[in-house]
């Protein structure tokens, strides 16, 4: 009889609405406000909150827990001297020690996190389709996933559902901690303690129910174990009280460190023509997965994380180049270390080329200043070779040009690496006849009369081509004599 009537009142609260009861949004506790400031050495502690009593018995001892989320599981950083007094007060089968060397990740850890509304869920279980796309009792909320069906918000025989939600993290070397967000509530009344949890999915499919969550519309904030579901981080929610999550929030704190710069980073100059050699030293090439070179900020090559030389081909004749090189891997690229580099040159223009004009029987002499990187010159008369001279030569005689008329004299410079442009400048030999000693076009009297002055030593001589006249090197009595008969013959 007396069930009977247990029944009668629970279907009769039941039906009394159709409407589900909103909640309004909880902030939950720190997780760390009893740490006193520790960084390291801490402990993670789990209080599992089964009822009210559990509640007001904890809560009441240690406010700065902050439980304000009523019945579920909390996940709380403490100093380790909070621990013993906490066990005395509570019974032990509702505590657990998730880690007793807790190091909370520094501000400048490096961390992702990514937020799922509950609508996103990457899958659902349910063998009684116990699953709605409803925010149903929650205030304000939106996208969100119901799991547990009934055709009454108060029905006291609800069914089970499930659905997880998927995360794939970065790259990463290591893991710090993962923390995962779940915001919801649960929905309906009765029965007044939680039979909704939350755990992580592995690879089988299967999950632990490690947390359960609170009742109340509010973020259930745990500390997960490193639990994969086929490569990926995947929270699983199950729930047979109409438990509606909002949203998931999975936060990953990582390490991930980039290479180290290569070092020693030398550039050889001027060595070639038109390669540079390029060589450098890597302290760990396993922290590498590649290389990428490059010349004036342009890359030019990605080389494997081995290789500490590289060839510039195409660095052409006499160029200067800066060049950079970087090591990337999965978690990021190093800071670029650069050089200065060159390819040898060619050799620079002669300057001041300058042909004689006129001065010299049957030759013009050609002279310049002095290239730079030079190995040798070569001379060209209207374009055509006449030869060269050493580097360290700065002077050329056309010997046997024809007289009186004018050519272009050119200066090429030349080393290994090429040839400088042409400087020219015109010139010519001498154009005036043998005895014409006063140079006036005419072989007479008065040119034997300027030459005997000239060999008196009452004028001083000239070109010695008019008034040598037996080549001998001597202006004397022969020359005048030579004359005398050249202008008598004539």
């Amino acid at each position: 009889m007396k069930i009977r009537i247990y029944i009668i009142i629970l279907f009769s609260i039941c039906i009394a609405s159709d409407e589900p009861q909103l909640q309004n949004y909880i902030e939950p506790g720190s997780l760390d406000r009893l740490s006193d400031g520790m960084t390291g050495g801490l402990i993670l502690l789990q209080l599992d909150v089964k009822n009210d009593s559990l509640h007001r018995v904890i809560d009441s001892k240690f406010p700065e827990l902050e439980l304000s989320t009523g019945i579920g599981s909390y996940h709380r950083i403490i100093a380790p001297h909070f621990l013993s007094d906490i066990y005395e007060i509570y019974p032990h089968e509702h505590l657990k020690v998730i880690n007793e060397n807790y190091s909370a990740p520094p501000g400048d850890r490096l961390y992702w996190y990514e937020f799922k509304s509950g609508s996103q869920a990457s899958g659902t279980w349910t063998d009684d389709d116990a699953i709605e796309y409803t925010c149903a009792c929650l205030d304000g909320a939106s996208d969100c996933v119901k799991m547990g069906y009934d055709e009454s918000w108060y029905n006291p025989f609800d069914y089970y559902g499930q659905a997880w939600w998927d995360f794939d993290p970065p790259y990463h070397e290591s893991i710090t901690e993962i923390r995962v967000h779940v915001r919801g509530g649960q929905c309906d009344i009765l029965p007044t303690t939680s039979e909704s949890y939350m755990g992580m999915r592995n690879d089988s499919g299967s999950w632990s129910n490690d947390h359960q969550l609170s009742i109340n519309y509010t973020d259930n904030i745990f500390i997960v174990d490193e639990t994969w579901s086929n490569g990926l981080l995947s929270p699983a929610v199950g729930s047979e009280d109409n438990y509606v999550v909002e949203s998931v929030k999975l936060v990953f704190f990582y390490s991930c460190p980039e290479p180290n710069s290569q070092t020693d980073f030398i550039a050889e100059s001027g060595e070639d023509c038109s390669t540079i050699e390029l060589s450098w030293q890597i302290e760990d090439p396993q922290d590498i997965d590649t290389q990428n070179l490059y010349r004036d900020g342009e890359l030019i090559a990605s080389i494997d994380s081995s290789m500490q030389h590289f060839t510039d081909f195409d660095a052409g004749t006499g160029s200067s180049y800066e060049y950079c090189v970087e090591a990337i891997n999965a978690c990021g690229i190093s800071d670029l270390l650069c050089v200065n580099g060159e390819s040898a040159p060619i050799p620079t223009e002669a300057t001041n080329v300058i042909a004689s004009d006129n001065q010299f029987p049957n030759e013009v002499f050609i002279d310049w200043d002095p290239s730079e990187n030079v190995d040798n010159y070569k001379i060209y008369r209207d374009g055509t070779w006449l030869g060269y001279v050493a580097g360290n030569v700065t002077s050329y005689t056309d010997i046997i040009p024809s007289e009186g008329i004018v050519y272009e004299y050119c200066v090429e410079a030349i080393n290994s690496c090429g040839a400088s442009y042409h400087v020219c400048d015109s010139g010519s030999s001498l154009s005036q006849e043998l005895g014409d000693v006063n140079d006036d076009g005419f072989l007479n009297v008065l040119d034997v009369v300027v030459l005997a002055n000239i060999v008196l030593g009452n004028l001083e001589p000239g070109n010695t081509f008019a008034y040598d006249m037996n080549t001998d090197g001597t202006t004397n009595i022969l020359d005048i004599i030579i004359l005398v008969e050249i202008i008598v013959g004539s």
